[in-house]
């Protein structure tokens, strides 16, 4: 998963560690399953994706393939 955040964390100013990413990651995605208990585990990780690229860089960004095919 950390390894599919790469196009991502690559871009940030500020170097977070691994667990930092992960953590609010995890944070993101069980807030988007407890909202939408319903929804496919591979559109959770798209949406979790954008938000992280949200609450990181200000602003969205697409998810990597490999985000949602993991």
């Amino acid at each position: 998963m950390y390894n599919a955040l790469q196009p991502l964390t690559s871009q940030l100013d500020e170097k977070l560690s691994r667990s930092q990413i992960l953590t609010q990651l995890g944070t993101i995605e069980l807030a988007l399953q407890a909202e939408n208990p319903t929804m496919l585990y591979s559109d959770i990780l798209t949406h979790a994706y954008e938000r992280l690229a949200q609450d990181l860089k200000g602003e969205p960004e697409p998810p990597p393939n490999s985000l949602v095919t993991s």
